[in-house]
C-alpha cells in the first residue's frame, strides 16, 4: 500500500509557480529599448521596477523605509524626555502631599519653590542640583534617583550597547570610551594604535577579542549616526531639551564627554555612513518608547535597515556595476524583510544570466546589447500582439505568399512558370516548348520522318510534358512592393511617449513582410534633423542624440531612392509623425531648423511630395498622439495621400493596415 509523508513546508520558491518567461521578460526589455533606453538602463528599469511577479529593488527599498519609519516611531528619541517628565511629576504630587501634612512655613516655602520649577525636566532636575533640595517624601527622593540613574543607564546602552561591559561603572566607561576614541584618531593620523594595551585595560568590556573589536567599533558608528538621524526628526527646541538632561545625567564621571570624542571618532572612521540625516529626518511620532535595552535593539534595527536601503539603492542607480544586486546582503534581506524577499532578490540577481542563456542578450557586462535573435522575437511578439490571428503559408518554403484573385491583364507575352506564380498557365506555349525540348533531345521533330527516309508512322505523335515545359502568361500584375515606413525619431515623439510604439510598429512591419511577404523589399528610414536608413537592429539601439526638428524632405527623398531601384515594384509609402516638418535641407546638404515651420521647409517638402507622386505612389501619413499635422496634411491629400489618425494603444495598428491595404490593391 503506497503511502505519504507531510512534512511542515520549507521555505523556497514556490514548487506550482509557473516557470520564468524570459520571452516576456525579453517583450518588457524591448519596451523600454524601443522607448530610448539603452539595454543597460532598461535591464536596470526592469530590476528597479520587478518582472513577472518578482519585487523590484523600489519596492524593497520602500518596504525597508516603510520599516525604518516602525522603529523610529518604536525608538523614538523623546521617549526620554516623555518619562523624565512623567516620574518628575509623580515625584513632586507625591514631595507636595507630604508638604501639605506640616503647616510651618517652611513647608509653604518649599511648596512656592516647588511650583515655580520649569516644565522643562532637564531645567526642573538641574533647579533641584543646584541648590540641593532636601526631600520631605523618601519615595520622592527614590523616584528621582532611579529617574537620573535610569537615563544614565539608557544613554550608555544607546552608545554602547554594542560592548559587553558598558554597563558597569560610569567613571571607568568614560576611560574606555576616551581611550577607544584614541585608537581610532591615531588610526586616522596613520599611526599605529596601541591596540594590546588597549585590551589590556579593558579587555573586559571586549571578552571575545580584537576581531569582535573591529565588529563593535562597526556596530557603535551605525548606531550613533542611527541616534543622530533620529534626534534629526525633533524640533530644535526638544533636541535641546534632551541634550540637556543628557548632559546633567552623564556629568557624573565624564561619561558625557567620553561618548561625545568617541562620536566624533566614529565619524570620521565612517563617513560613509548617513550621520547627517541626508535622507530625511525619521519620524517620532508614536507611544512612549521602550526601555534601555529595548532601545539599544532598535537603534540596531535602525542601522541594519540604513545598511540595506543603501546596498539596494546603490544597486538599482545608474551606472551600477554588473552585478550589483548579488552584492546585496541576502542574509539581511532574509532577516530584515522575510525569505520570499530574499528569493525575489535572487531572481532579480539572475535576471541577467537567464536572458543571456535563452540568447536574448550579447555584448559584455557593461555594455549588453540586444541579440539579432531578439529583434526578431520582438519583432514578431509585436505583429501577434497588433495582428492576432493565424497567418497563411504557401508553398514557397512555407511562407506566405501573394493572394490568389486576378492576376492582371495579359501583356502578350509568356514567362517560365516558377512555383507559386499566380500566372495563368499558357497552354500552347507549354506544348511548344515540350515539342522543342523533344526535338533538341531526339535530334527530330515528334511524328516527322526518321533519318533513311523511313515514312512516319499512322499513330499520333506523343509529347511528354515536363515542369521546364510550363509557360505562365506574362500579365501587368505585380507580385512585391517596394515599401518604404518613415519613422519620426524627433525630440516631440520622445517627449511624448511616441517614439516606443513607433519602432515597435516598424518591427512588426519588418516581421510581417518576412514572413508573409518575402518577395517585398522593405526599408525603415527614421528621421529627426536628417534621415537615414535603419536596419531592424538599430531601431533597439539607444538613439544618437535627441534634436529638434522633422525632416520629412530628406525622409521622401531616401524613400523615392529606395522605389527607384526597385521600378517593378509596387510603391507602398507610410509615414509616422507627430507634427508639421520643420526642417529641410539646403543646397549644401545641411539642415535648416525653423518653428514655427518656414515657408521653404514647406515648398521643399511639397516638391519632394510631387516626386513620390510622380512614382506611382502615394503617402499615408499616420498620426499618433492626437497631434495635428497642420498645413501638411492638406499638402499630403492634394496629392492623393490620406490621413490616419492612430489609436490611443500606438501607430502599430495603422501602419500595419496600411501597407496590407496596399499589398492587396496589387
Amino acid at each position: 500500500m503506497e503511502r505519504f509523508r507531510y512534512t511542515r513546508g520549507r521555505s523556497g520558491p514556490d514548487p506550482l509557480a509557473p516557470p520564468f518567461d524570459a520571452n516576456a521578460a525579453l517583450r518588457e526589455l524591448g519596451r523600454e529599448v524601443l522607448g530610448g533606453a539603452s539595454a543597460a538602463d532598461a535591464l536596470r528599469t526592469l530590476l528597479r521596477r520587478g518582472v513577472q511577479g518578482i519585487t523590484g529593488l523600489d519596492a524593497l527599498v520602500e518596504r525597508v523605509r516603510g520599516l525604518r519609519a516602525e522603529a523610529a516611531a518604536r525608538g523614538r528619541p523623546d521617549r526620554v524626555l516623555r518619562r523624565a517628565r512623567a516620574v518628575l511629576d509623580r515625584a513632586l504630587a507625591a514631595e507636595r502631599e507630604a508638604l501639605a501634612a506640616d503647616p510651618s512655613d517652611e513647608a509653604r516655602l518649599r511648596e512656592i519653590r516647588l511650583a515655580s520649577l520649569p516644565r522643562d525636566a532637564a531645567a526642573a532636575l538641574h533647579e533641584l542640583a543646584e541648590e540641593p533640595y532636601r526631600w520631605r517624601s523618601a519615595e520622592a527622593e527614590r523616584m528621582v534617583r532611579g529617574l537620573l540613574d535610569e537615563v544614565r543607564d539608557e544613554l550608555i546602552a544607546a552608545r554602547l550597547g554594542g560592548v559587553p561591559g558598558a554597563a558597569g561603572d560610569p567613571g571607568r566607561t568614560a576611560r574606555m570610551a576616551h581611550a577607544l576614541a584614541a585608537l581610532l584618531e591615531a588610526a586616522a593620523r596613520g599611526e599605529e594604535a596601541d591596540v594590546a594595551a588597549f585590551l589590556v585595560e579593558f579587555g573586559d568590556f571586549f571578552p571575545d577579542g580584537l576581531d569582535d573589536l573591529d565588529a563593535v567599533v562597526d556596530l557603535l558608528a551605525r548606531r550613533a549616526a542611527a541616534a543622530r538621524r533620529l534626534a534629526a526628526g525633533l524640533t530644535a527646541e526638544r533636541r535641546a531639551e534632551l541634550a540637556a538632561l543628557l548632559d546633567r545625567v552623564a556629568a557624573r564621571g565624564g561619561l558625557g564627554p567620553a561618548l561625545d570624542r568617541l562620536a566624533d571618532a566614529l565619524l570620521a572612521h565612517r563617513p560613509d555612513l548617513d550621520w547627517a540625516g541626508a535622507e530625511g529626518p525619521l519620524p517620532v511620532d508614536g507611544p512612549a518608547g521602550p526601555g534601555p535595552d529595548e532601545a539599544a535593539a532598535v537603534l540596531d534595527e535602525l542601522a541594519d535597515l540604513a545598511a540595506l536601503e543603501e546596498a539596494l539603492e546603490r544597486a538599482g542607480e545608474r551606472g551600477a556595476r554588473p552585478g550589483a544586486v548579488a552584492d546585496v546582503d541576502r542574509a539581511a534581506v532574509a532577516r530584515l524583510l522575510g525569505s520570499e524577499a530574499a528569493e525575489d532578490l535572487d531572481r532579480l540577481a539572475g535576471l541577467e544570466r537567464i536572458l543571456r542563456d535563452r540568447g536574448h542578450l550579447a555584448g559584455t557586462r557593461t555594455r549588453p546589447r540586444l541579440t539579432p535573435r531578439a529583434v526578431r522575437l520582438l519583432g514578431e511578439a509585436a505583429l501577434r500582439d497588433l495582428a492576432p490571428g493565424p497567418r497563411r503559408r504557401t508553398r514557397r518554403g512555407g511562407h506566405p505568399g501573394a493572394s490568389s484573385g486576378d492576376p492582371g491583364d495579359p501583356a502578350g507575352g509568356v514567362l517560365p512558370w516558377e512555383p507559386g506564380c499566380a500566372a495563368p498557365i499558357d497552354a500552347a506555349a507549354t506544348v511548344r516548348a515540350a515539342v522543342l525540348r523533344t526535338a533538341a533531345e531526339r535530334g527530330r521533330l515528334p511524328g516527322a520522318a526518321a533519318p533513311g527516309g523511313s515514312a512516319p508512322t499512322g499513330a499520333p505523335a506523343r509529347v511528354a510534358l515536363a515542369p521546364q515545359d510550363l509557360r505562365a502568361a506574362e500579365t501587368d500584375f505585380r507580385a512585391s512592393a517596394a515599401v518604404c515606413l518613415l519613422v519620426d525619431l524627433s525630440y516631440s515623439m520622445v517627449r511624448g511617449g511616441l517614439l516606443g510604439p513607433a519602432r515597435e510598429a516598424a518591427l512588426a512591419l519588418c516581421a510581417l513582410a518576412e514572413s508573409r511577404y518575402p518577395e517585398d523589399a522593405v526599408t525603415v528610414i527614421g528621421f529627426d534633423e536628417y534621415a537615414r536608413v535603419l536596419r531592424p537592429r538599430e531601431l533597439v539601439e539607444p538613439l544618437r542624440r535627441r534634436v529638434q526638428g522633422s525632416n520629412v524632405q530628406h525622409a521622401l527623398r531616401l524613400a523615392g531612392a529606395h522605389l527607384d531601384r526597385r521600378p517593378g515594384a509596387a510603391p507602398i509609402v507610410v509615414a509616422v509623425t507627430d507634427g508639421e516638418p520643420t526642417a529641410h535641407l539646403r543646397r549644401d546638404g545641411t539642415a535648416a531648423f525653423s518653428w514655427p515651420p518656414a515657408a521653404e521647409t514647406a515648398a521643399a517638402t511639397a516638391a519632394e511630395l510631387d516626386r513620390i507622386r510622380d512614382r506611382g505612389a502615394a503617402l499615408t501619413l499616420v498620426v499618433p498622439g492626437g497631434a495635428d499635422p497642420g498645413a501638411f496634411a492638406a499638402e499630403v491629400r492634394a496629392r492623393g495621400g490620406r490621413i490616419v489618425p492612430a489609436d490611443p494603444a500606438g501607430p502599430g495598428r495603422a501602419v500595419l493596415h496600411a501597407y496590407s491595404s496596399g499589398r492587396r490593391r496589387l
